[in-house]
């Protein structure tokens, strides 16, 4: 998955990778996947609290990574100015 946020809007999105016999599917699977996840009461609180937990955890660990650091400062430099 990937984000990017910006000043007065964002993009998010997912990578999926397949053979090509089955790129129909993947994308199928996929967009079913986005709808429920916005479809209100679809997410439980034990996925909520876990997905949560997850983004906080990934934070941390790419923090320790000064590539990371790095391209985080760019971003929040191009985005807010300063």
């Amino acid at each position: 998955a990937f984000n990017s946020i910006y000043n007065d809007t964002g993009i998010f999105g997912i990578h999926a990778t397949s053979d090509c016999d089955f790129v129909g599917q993947l994308v199928d699977l996929a967009c079913n996947e986005f709808m429920l996840v916005a479809t209100p009461g679809e997410v439980s609180e034990v996925e909520l609290h876990r997905a949560k937990n997850s983004t906080i955890s990934a934070v941390l660990m790419n923090l320790e990574s000064r590539v990371v650091v790095t391209e985080d400062i760019g971003r929040q430099i191009l985005t807010y100015g300063s």
